[in-house]
């Protein structure tokens, strides 16, 4: 029945947003308790406050169950984008490839930090996305807060958004 839709010559195939209501609507209904939203449609005010998920793999000295299992991986990605996005000196770099936890980051950068994985864009040769963050906070007194982040700002919707049409 979708063959019409997709022949030369036909409508236009549907948009990105149509492709993806298929799937909100089943959340909606399947989890009524978890709302599900489209994020371009906050009011201005909200939306340029900016919005986004975390997901904490170590919350203090808690390992979150569900995502802990993830930190190993995390960890060695961070200290490895360390080294592209930062601007570290030679000792901070060597001394970086044998921390092996968060007190050990901090107490070479003394400083809470993320970095950000990049996304290439499919559409656009050349550029590249804001990713989603892995960042290092101290949680006083229990320890360090370790996470994954993707922002919800303007800029980057905005992005997402033409990479999508």
């Amino acid at each position: 029945r979708m063959r019409p839709v997709w022949t030369p010559g036909g409508p236009p195939p549907p948009g990105w947003r149509e492709f993806f209501a298929i799937p909100v609507t089943w959340r909606q209904i399947s989890e009524p308790n978890d709302p599900v939203w489209w994020v371009d449609l906050l009011t201005p005010r909200q939306f340029r406050e900016g919005f986004g998920s975390h997901t904490p793999l170590l919350s203090g000295q808690a390992r979150v169950v569900r995502y802990h299992p993830h930190w190993e991986r995390a960890f060695a990605l961070m200290k490895e984008m360390m080294l592209g996005q930062m601007a570290l000196s030679r000792l901070v770099s060597d001394e970086l490839k044998s921390a092996k936890s968060c007190a050990d980051l901090y107490e070479l950068l003394q400083r809470d930090f993320w970095v950000m994985t990049y996304c290439f864009s499919a559409s656009r040769r050349g550029h590249v996305l804001e990713g989603t963050r892995l960042v290092q906070e101290v949680r006083e007194p229990e320890g360090f807060e370790f996470s994954i982040r993707t922002p919800g700002t303007p800029a980057r919707w905005s992005d997402y958004n033409t990479e999508l049409k």
